[in-house]
């Protein structure tokens, strides 16, 4: 299978594409969309479950910034901004 990107206004690249599959039970499956310049490290340090719930996540960005977020289907997410869990996190 071939994924594709934008390339510009009028073009396409090809991509990578990753493909799951799970047979008798529910997936859950986050992305953390966080852009970064050229050269630059990825903005995102780590991407943690939250609290045993499948539908939520911590999200810890580079510049100490943390986010929670939680999923409920057929309604808005919640989300906050959340103190750093704890000194692992730092470099």
């Amino acid at each position: 299978m071939q994924g594709w990107l934008p390339n510009g206004l009028n073009g396409v690249r090809p991509a990578p594409v990753a493909i799951y599959r799970v047979h008798g039970k529910t997936m859950w499956l986050l992305y953390a969309m966080a852009p970064a310049p050229a050269g630059a490290p990825d903005p995102v340090r780590a991407v943690e479950p939250l609290g045993g719930d499948p539908a939520a996540a911590r999200i810890v960005f580079r510049n100490g910034k943390v986010y929670e977020v939680r999923f409920t289907p057929g309604k808005p997410a919640a989300w906050k901004i959340a103190a750093p869990r704890d000194e692992r996190l730092k470099p």
